[in-house]
């Protein structure tokens, strides 16, 4: 049969036995001469009232109603009208218009005297009297569900707990907190979340699925396990720090590099010791094997000599530094012996300090009348006159300005 919308009763029509004729709208007004019903509006809450399906606001408080409109139910501090007290939550009831509260740790009931379903971890306990009442009693530690308040009638574990039931066919059994061995189980140290499994053998298991904070889930011979994490590397831009020790780094990560004496990681390599410098390719400090050299740029040049040195470049690609006292000499280069400091003859017979003291280029000697003089540093751009005796020269090394520049050898 064809039914009628927002028809509140109807009956089969006497012609046509697959129409239904509507005797009663929703709203119970009488249906319309074509059999229909006009879709029930609801109630309008009174103006000046706050709260939603309220028939009556209190003259004190918009937002207190004494009257909801019908079917709805009000709250208990009559600040809502609700369909249904299970819009609340577990644990409400319809008490004559009004949603009260079952009794403690219920969630189900009929009514405030007795329950017929308890909250987690209590079970319900019916008396003798008549008629009977139900209430809730506290199942024993470490039980979600229970039959009874005995140890070993738990159905089901609380979370860190697990069921050390002796076979499959067994419903009820004890919980046993995950770390403890009970009843042919192995517990789980460290484990917070974990239950019991029953092979087809009998063999008994417990499985962890969450350990403490702090340590991570392995598996170990089949076993589940909560292991202690690798300590944390606590060296400021490290990548990987010595296993078992947080403290020292063995890879830096990018734009930085690896102190070896100290197992620390720096982007600028003075910091790891003097003559150190950036090892690009192994991401380490390693120390300047360039004699003389107090900060290297790389392996081959340096940046900077020592204060009694002076910087010499053969080629491009590399850059030693020369004792001022070297008498042996390097690429075309020798040093003064006993000497570190020099003067020389100005213009107008006058004689000035030099602002460094110079070396000699092979082939070449000191200009007359010039003099040593103690001092602790020295320079290689002193332009030396040729020498008449001495072997044949390939011309002066010309001062750049300020004569702090590095010498370079000329052909």
């Amino acid at each position: 049969a064809t039914g009628v919308a927002n028809c509140g009763g109807c009956s089969l029509s006497t012609d046509d036995t697959s129409k239904a004729v509507c005797t009663k709208c929703s709203d119970s007004t009488v249906p319309s001469e074509d059999n229909t019903c006009s879709q029930a509006l609801p109630p309008t809450t009174p103006e000046g009232c706050a709260v939603q399906g309220c028939q009556a606001c209190s003259k004190d408080s918009a937002t207190t109603c004494d009257t909801c409109f019908s079917p709805l139910i009000m709250k208990e501090d009559r600040t809502k009208c609700l369909g249904n007290c299970l819009a609340l939550g577990l644990g409400y009831y319809n008490n004559s218009g009004t949603c009260a509260r079952c009794m403690d740790n219920c969630n189900l009931c009929e009514d405030g005297e007795s329950c017929s379903q308890c909250v987690e971890g209590y079970y319900l306990e019916t008396s003798d009297a008549d008629p009977p009442q139900s209430t809730c009693k506290v199942c024993t530690a470490g039980c979600s569900a229970c039959n009874d308040g005995t140890e070993t009638s738990c159905t089901a574990c609380a979370s860190g707990y697990y069921l050390a039931s002796n076979s499959r066919a067994e419903r009820a059994a004890k919980c046993v907190p995950c770390g403890t061995d009970e009843n042919g189980y192995s517990g789980i140290q460290h484990c917070v979340t974990c239950y019991s499994t029953l092979g087809s053998t009998g063999a008994k298991n417990v499985i962890c699925q969450k350990c403490e904070d702090g340590y991570l889930k392995e598996t170990d011979g089949g076993k589940t396990i909560c292991e202690t994490p690798p300590p944390t590397c606590t060296v400021p831009m490290c990548a990987l720090c010595v296993e078992g020790d947080a403290t020292k780094c063995e890879h830096c990560v990018a734009d930085s590099y690896l102190c070896p004496q100290t197992a620390t990681c720096t982007k600028d390599c003075a910091t790891c010791g003097a003559s150190m410098y950036a090892d690009e390719d192994l991401g380490e400090c390693q120390p300047c094997d360039i004699a003389n050299c107090q900060v290297c740029a790389t392996g081959l040049k340096c940046d900077s000599c020592t204060a009694d040195s002076v910087p010499v470049s053969p080629d491009v690609y590399h850059t030693a530094c020369l004792g001022c006292d070297d008498t042996a000499g390097m690429n075309g280069w020798t040093g003064l012996d006993r000497v570190q400091d020099v003067r020389a003859d100005g213009q107008g017979g006058r004689e000035r300090q030099l602002p460094r003291p110079r070396l000699l280029q092979e082939g070449r000697t000191r200009r007359r009348g010039a003099r040593p003089r103690s001092s602790s540093s020295c320079s290689s751009s002193w332009p030396w006159p040729a020498s008449s005796s001495g072997g044949s020269s390939s011309g002066s090394a010309a001062a750049p300005p300020g004569g702090a520049e590095r010498a370079t050898r000329r052909s």
